[in-house]
This record gives C-alpha cells, sequence and structure tokens, in this order.
C-alpha cells in the first residue's frame, strides 16, 4: 500500500472520528433539547387546552349560579308574610269562587306551622302552614281551579287530595285537599 492511499485512508477515519464527535459534542445534546422542548411545548399546550376547558367550564357554572339566584329571587317574592296568611287564604277562597265552585270549608291550620328551613340569612325562617280545604263543584271547575293556583301572587302546594264523586241531575264532585302555604316573616318580602 502506498503512502498516498495511507494517507488518504488515515485522512477518511480522521474525518470520520470528527464527524462522530461532532454528532456525540454538539448535535445530539443539541437534538436532545430540542426534543425535551418540543415535549414542553405539547405539555403546555395540553394545559392550555385544559385551561379553556376550565373556562368553558367556568362560565356554565357562572350561567348556573345566576340562574339559581334568579330562581331564589323569585321564590322569595312568592312567599306568604304571616301578616298576609288572611288574604291568602281569601284569594284562593275567591278563585274557586271565580271556577264555580263552593267551598264547604277552609280552615287554615295554625297547629300544623311548622319550620321546613330558613332564607340565605339564616335569621328568616320558612314555615309551612296547611290549609285544609273542601269544596264542591264540577270536573272542569276543579281543573281550572287547580290551574289558577299556580298563577297566584304567592306559593300554594297541593298535598293530600281526595274527590268523591256525587250523582245526580248535575253530577258534582266533591274535593277535600290540603294546602301548603309557604310563609316568612315580613321583612323578607322583596318586589
Amino acid at each position: 500500500m502506498s503512502d498516498s492511499t495511507k494517507t488518504l485512508l488515515l485522512a477518511v477515519v480522521v474525518l470520520l472520528a470528527l464527524c462522530a464527535g461532532w454528532f456525540m459534542v454538539h448535535y445530539r445534546p443539541n437534538l436532545i433539547k430540542v426534543q425535551a422542548l418540543q415535549q414542553k411545548k405539547e405539555e403546555l399546550m395540553d394545559q392550555i387546552r385544559g385551561f379553556r376547558i376550565s373556562a368553558a367550564e367556568l362560565d356554565a357554572l357562572e350561567q348556573q349560579v345566576k340562574m339559581q339566584r334568579q330562581s331564589l329571587k323569585t321564590t322569595r317574592a312568592r312567599l306568604v308574610q304571616k301578616d298576609e296568611l288572611g288574604q291568602a287564604v281569601e284569594q284562593i277562597r275567591n278563585g274557586g269562587k271565580r271556577h264555580g265552585l263552593q267551598f264547604q270549608q277552609i280552615i287554615p291550620d295554625y297547629a300544623s306551622l311548622m319550620t321546613i328551613g330558613s332564607l340565605s340569612d339564616a335569621a328568616t325562617e320558612v314555615q309551612k302552614l296547611t290549609v285544609h280545604l273542601n269544596m264542591r263543584g264540577g270536573y272542569k271547575n276543579f281543573g281550572r281551579f287547580l290551574e289558577s293556583l299556580s298563577k297566584l301572587p304567592f306559593l300554594v302546594s297541593l298535598g293530600d287530595v281526595s274527590v268523591v264523586y256525587h250523582k245526580g241531575a248535575q253530577p258534582e264532585l266533591e274535593l277535600v285537599a290540603d294546602a301548603q302555604l309557604f310563609v316568612t316573616g315580613k321583612q323578607e318580602r322583596q318586589h
């Protein structure tokens, strides 16, 4: 083998060693850094996506809170004030008469007045009063009357209901029901 071939072979080996050294010392560490940066970028993008989802969830929760507050405000406005109980009972009676019903009895059961909770200030109790209703009238009259209860300016909930059919030239129904009124103190009424 001649000197020029040996020199050329030595130059190729040195060049390959330099390339391998450059790869090991400079290129590979930089490649690892680039890969690490790409991994961090992906993690940050995932976090940003998570924040977007969280922001959307937060907006949805804010809407739910807004609706709950509006519902609470509406409910508070429809609670019967203690000093207005007589008027509330009279409005129920007038609603029945307006729909052609004859009241046999309408008796507020003050002994049943019981606390069922409190408003957000925790100082104002909400109580439930049972009003016993006994009335007679036509089937459609009862339907109209029961439908009109939801239109009253206060909350009324029907509890136990029993219906008795009376035969005759004009059939009548007798309805015995317990209506519940929800009562609070005067200071909580909001208009």
